[in-house]
């Protein structure tokens, strides 16, 4: 990196003005331009405007994230160049807009490849022509440090063990040290050193700083105080001046009330205070009603989020921002008047101050800011300003417009809100209709055009996402590398022209003929009839229960849409004339105590049918079908609901086995028992592999499993 003091915007050969992207760039060439440019000159920079806030530079990159190094951030138009300058107000380097015809200095850059020469560029040596050493005059003066010119040397000023204040600046190539509003903490001693590339010297100064006058850090005020003792003979027993203070004894409101006056003295000048002295007497209990509390001048009452105790002090809850202000405490009595001031700060929720440290908790972009430290004492005060800048996703558009509107497209514009510390990359539109108020993404990843630089008015046309006939209403959401801020306030509402249709109708019908007897199809409109999504179509008796081809077309008043596809049905069936034939009861074994079926022969076309009825209960049901003959059928009851238990299994020879159990007893609810099953399979099978053996009821309740079952396979 190169710092070349020449007035010219031309970069020598092989270089380019010095491109900034990172804050790190920014702090190298901060710490640079402090160490080389004590006179604080302008520096071009090769960032470039392009719109507005939106810097690039030559090589491509941008200049992002740096928005707090802007000197003059609301610069008028037309300055597109950005320069190096040094702030007197804000003692810091920063970026000012400039308009690039001023003739400044420029930063330039070169890249230097490992293993290869260059680049080349001229450099001229002017040294002292006898290297003559260097001297300090005879004279050093303590408000300015001056040396006689010296071409060939170069200057650096420092403050011994520490550095210069911020306040002071540097003339004349570094030789003159100005230090304007000194305060008390700029005392110390002050070396200036002198360098070539032959020798070095240097001198110091020690600069001590007197006020101009005494300071009382705490005058003396009016006082009413109380008799609280006896009167001591001698006056000297009771006086003591210790430390700068007067303390007096035994109050005598005879001798010692008066006027009182304390006398400061320095090489400079003398300095009084005085105040007055009353001794009263002891003063009663002040009455509540004696007591007056007033805010920014208006007294204020106990009522409301306000309590006022009997003793004066003022409760506030809950506290707020309105609460803020000057409270003054008034208290009067027979003997006098006094009163208290003290003003009332509200901080925000998330603003916490421990031990000199400001911690913001819950950050939102309202804490973004310029923010001030402040240490007071007795002779002078001290002040350290910091920026926060809060990044996050962008803010909401505004301004958002319909400027043209068709069938399928639609041409927006708005104007960006703001960035949050991150530039916008691109944007999701969204959309809703009269049809439906449910905000719906149209689209996403939308790139902007921007049509007014000075504006940063944007467009976007959005293509094959609306539909006809339609009231639309948009809104638009930008994006940056911190996620989908917040969309804008919805648009003016729009209408899109209207269209043929082009989607055809299904599961209705218009056009209709007989599969195998009408070569035409009859039609009928249903604009005319009134009905909407369906039709009724009047067919002779004979044509009862009949296939026929039917599809549907729609129409509006643009023109017709396509044709549905044909499809086949059946029309309406008649009321049998036949009574069915062969009825007989069915009891379903599955659900025996819930439902039971019932076929039986359709006599028209002689086709088996049959009938399940459900929700019964273990009944006798009389079932008849429609002029068939009557049946009597019971339904059964449960089967059983609990397993035999205390299982017990026992070895009778190496390929027989005993199996005993308890008796269960079925309930009410439950058919008789006819006997048990006694299922056996290998342990690494399935249970589709199970055998059963039948133990009918009235024998004992035991059983024996065969070899066979045992072995797994049947007996040969």
């Amino acid at each position: 990196m190169l710092l070349l003091s020449v007035h010219i915007l031309q970069t020598p050969l092989g270089q380019t003005i010095v491109s900034i992207s990172t804050t790190e760039e920014h702090g190298f060439l901060v710490q640079q331009l402090n160490k080389l440019d004590r006179q604080h000159r302008r520096w071009y920079i090769g960032a470039l405007q392009q719109s507005a806030n939106y810097y690039v530079n030559p090589d491509g990159t941008q200049l992002v994230n740096i928005e707090n190094a802007f000197i003059d951030p609301d610069s008028p138009y037309g300055k597109d160049y950005l320069a190096y300058n040094f702030s007197r107000s804000l003692m810091y380097w920063g970026f000012e807009p400039v308009t690039g015809e001023e003739p400044l200095c420029f930063i330039c850059e070169a890249n230097i490849d490992s293993g290869r020469n260059g680049p080349f560029f001229p450099l001229r040596v002017d040294p002292h022509s006898n290297y003559q050493q260097l001297k300090f005059p005879i004279i050093f003066q303590k408000r300015s440090l001056k040396l006689p010119r010296q071409p060939s040397c170069q200057l650096q000023l420092d403050e011994e063990g520490g550095s210069l204040p911020r306040s002071a600046s540097l003339a004349s190539y570094n030789r003159v040290l100005n230090i304007p509003r000194v305060q008390v903490e700029d005392e110390g001693e002050y070396v200036c050193r002198a360098y070539n590339d032959r020798s070095s010297i240097e001198n110091s100064v020690i600069l001590s700083i007197q006020v101009s006058e005494p300071n009382f850090t705490i005058p003396l005020t009016d006082m009413h105080m109380d008799i609280m003792g006896y009167l001591e003979p001698e006056d000297q027993s009771r006086i003591k001046i210790q430390d700068n203070v007067l303390i007096i004894s035994h109050l005598d409101d005879e001798r010692d009330p008066g006027m009182y006056q304390c006398r400061a003295s320095n090489t400079l000048k003398t300095s009084y205070s005085s105040a007055q002295l009353r001794v009263l007497g002891m003063c009663q209990k002040p009455l509540r009603d004696q007591i007056r509390l007033e805010k920014d001048g208006t007294v204020i009452g106990d009522g409301g989020h306000r309590r006022i105790y009997e003793n004066g002090n003022l409760f506030i809850n809950p506290v707020s921002r309105d609460d803020e202000g000057i409270y003054t405490c008034t208290a009067t009595n027979e003997l006098g008047m006094d009163e208290s001031k003290g003003r009332l700060i509200v901080l925000p929720f998330n603003l916490k101050i421990d031990a000199g440290y400001l911690r913001i908790i819950n950050t939102t972009f309202t804490d973004s800011g310029e923010y001030e430290c402040v240490v007071k004492s007795a002779v002078g005060r001290i002040v350290s300003k910091t920026y926060i800048l809060i990044e996050g996703p962008p803010g909401p558009p505004g301004g958002l417009q319909v400027m043209n509107i068709q069938k399928n497209s639609v041409t927006l514009q708005w104007t960006d809100g703001a960035h949050h510390g991150s530039p916008i990359h691109s944007y999701t539109i969204g959309g809703r209709t009269n049809w439906n108020n449910t905000w719906v993404n149209i689209t996403h990843g939308v790139r902007a055009t921007e049509i007014d630089r000075y504006t940063g008015r944007k467009e976007a046309i959005i293509d094959n996402v609306l539909v006809p006939w339609a009231v639309y209403e948009f809104r638009v959401a930008a994006w940056n590398n911190h996620g989908i801020g917040v969309f804008s306030a919805p648009s003016p509402r729009h209408s899109t022209p209207p269209e043929r249709p082009f989607i055809a109708p299904y599961n209705v019908g218009v056009f209709w003929r007989r599969k195998d007897g009408e070569p035409e199809f009859q039609s009928s409109s249903l604009k005319e009839l009134g009905n909407v999504g369906m039709v009724v179509v009047h067919i002779l008796q004979e044509f009862f229960y009949t296939q026929y081809i039917v599809k549907v077309q729609a129409i509006n008043d643009v023109g017709p849409g396509p044709i549905s596809r044909e499809v086949v049905i059946y029309s309406a069936e008649d009321m049998p004339q036949v009574p069915p034939q062969l009825v007989s009861p069915n009891p379903i074994i599955l659900q025996p105590s819930t439902s039971a079926g019932y076929p039986w022969i359709r006599q028209e076309r002689r086709s088996e049918a049959s009938s399940l009825v459900t929700g019964l209960w273990f009944i006798t049901l009389l079932v008849k079908v429609r002029k068939a003959k009557r049946f009597i059928e019971r339904t059964f009851k449960k089967a059983p609901q609990k397993p035999p238990s205390s299982v017990r299994v026992y070895g009778v020879n190496p390929s027989t086995v005993k199996v005993v159990w308890r008796y269960v007893q079925p309930s009410l609810e439950e058919e008789p028992l006819q006997g048990f099953k006694i299922r056996v399979w290998e342990v690494d099978q399935d249970l589709s592999t199970a055998n059963d053996t039948i133990i009918s009821f009235g024998s004992k309740l035991e059983g024996y499993v065969p070899p066979t079952f045992l072995l797994g396979r049947p007996t040969g």
